[in-house]
């Protein structure tokens, strides 16, 4: 079961060197293995093998807290302290596209992919845009996007393609300045907390503020 309370069964265990698979009865601490059936586990969970092994490392959990903090009180019954190794701390993404399938007859697999592909990969983000109604794929960067489509065309069948690549620039004002034109005056301060602008009007004789 994992650590979130969720049971899982494993049906196989396989050490992998390269592509060959051999499996195994049991693996020892520190190495690799392919767990196989499991349905809900994503990358970066914890597994434990039973309900009292659970508990075994929650009571573990609870006293390494207190030796950490003399002072610190029994835990609360109604608290909820699972001993849950450390995830993965992912970044945002930068690097935006959609993915299309060629037909409306694929959309249900290519959802089914994308679902089964972001649960192994935390850097990968699927959304849907509320306004156009199409998907959208989030990465690391334009390889990153390009191999995820190539393995829903080739590992789940599913003929789908990208749309135009958009990158998140991030930008700021790195020194205050001031312009005065003909027929507008800026002034922007550093940090961009105002942007100041103001119209001239040539033929109303006034000034128009715009926003500031």
């Amino acid at each position: 079961m994992s650590a979130w309370l969720s049971r899982e069964r494993v049906t196989r265990l396989l050490t992998a060197f390269a592509g060959e698979f051999k499996e195994v009865a049991e693996i020892s601490t520190g190495n690799i293995a392919v767990a196989v059936g499991l349905k809900q586990t994503v990358t970066g969970d914890t597994l434990l093998a039973s309900v009292s092994a659970l508990s075994t490392a929650k009571k573990h959990a609870e006293k390494e807290l207190k030796s950490v903090d003399e002072s610190a009180a029994e835990v609360p019954k109604n608290t909820t302290l699972l001993p849950v190794l450390a995830g993965l701390e992912v970044p945002e993404p930068m690097f935006f596209c959609t993915v299309e399938p060629s037909s409306a007859a694929y959309q249900k697999a290519l959802d089914d992919a994308l679902t089964c592909l972001s649960r192994e990969d935390p850097s990968l983000r699927v959304s849907v845009d509320s306004e156009l109604g199409q998907t959208v794929l989030s990465g690391m960067g334009e390889l990153h996007l390009d191999i995820i489509a190539e393995r829903i065309r080739t590992q789940f069948r599913v003929d789908a393609s990208l749309g135009p690549l958009q990158i998140a620039y991030r930008e700021t004002v790195n020194t205050s300045a001031s312009y005065t034109g003909e027929y507008a005056k800026f002034h922007l301060s550093k940090p961009p907390r105002l942007v100041h602008v103001v119209y001239y009007s040539s033929f109303l004789n006034n000034v128009q503020q715009v926003f500031s």
